[in-house]
């Protein structure tokens, strides 16, 4: 799911600081300046010709040189279930599938008259190169049901023994298999599929009463600690963060 998108050289005081895990991926096509991103790999200068994936699921910082600030194509993509651990770097080779794919799409936010549902398609096309790839692993098929399931109804409180009994499962099994196949246990899935769902939402303007409501908290105390639990800020804090290149 396509989230925040933009081209071009960033202000000289731009830096993003992730403390927790932000629960959905930056992506960032390199076109010029110095930036060094800070985290589980150690310290990476980002080079350019070179597209980044940035972790979901790890906390990481990004600084540039004020005097030559860093100058990319950039979008968040929501890869959940997929979890981004750590940062991946590919080399964008000219007259590559890759390479014409970042093409159309830094036309589409060039021109601003694209329609998100546009800019979503593109997304969605890099998203299946990147599985095709083997860039990003294959979700397991076996698990594909136990989490389609989940996240369709994330906004509910079934309990975890009636959807194990759904599929089969004593409780004890299910979780295990669960988190043997997905990396979370199935509770734990549910919310990360609450919170990815709420952080669209967030981007796209709705209250957060209204969108603790929609995705099963009820009301904003229990989604704002959510938020804070998962990424040390409340929901309108994780909103009002550095949009310039957020």
């Amino acid at each position: 799911m396509l989230l925040e998108q933009g081209h071009g050289v960033q202000v000289p005081e731009w830096i993003v600081v992730e403390r927790k895990a932000p629960g959905y991926s930056r992506l960032y096509y390199i076109e010029g300046g110095e930036a060094v991103y800070h985290g589980t790999n150690g310290d990476v200068p980002l080079i350019k010709g070179r597209l980044y994936i940035f972790p979901s699921h790890a906390p990481f910082i990004i600084t540039h040189h004020p005097e030559t600030p860093i100058d990319c194509l950039w979008y968040h993509i929501n890869f959940f279930p997929t979890l981004v651990t750590g940062l991946l770097e590919l080399p964008v080779e000219p007259d590559s599938e890759l390479f014409h794919l970042l093409g159309a799409f830094r036309t589409a936010v060039d021109s601003h008259r694209r329609s998100l549902r546009y800019l979503g398609l593109l997304a969605d096309a890099l998203t299946a190169l990147l599985y095709e790839t083997g860039v990003l692993p294959v979700p397991d098929p076996t698990a594909t049901a136990w989490t389609d399931y989940l996240r369709e109804h994330c906004a509910e409180d079934t309990p975890i023994e009636q959807v194990a009994d759904r599929f089969g499962y004593s409780p004890e099994h299910f979780i295990r298999v669960f988190h043997d196949k997905v990396g979370l246990s199935p509770g734990q899935y549910r919310i990360h599929c609450r919170l990815s769902l709420a952080i669209g939402m967030l981007k796209e303007g709705w209250p957060v009463a209204d969108i603790a409501q929609a995705v099963g908290y009820g009301e904003a105390k229990s989604l704002s600690r959510a938020f804070r639990s998962h990424y040390g800020l409340s929901p309108q804090q994780y909103r009002l963060r550095d949009r310039s290149l957020a």
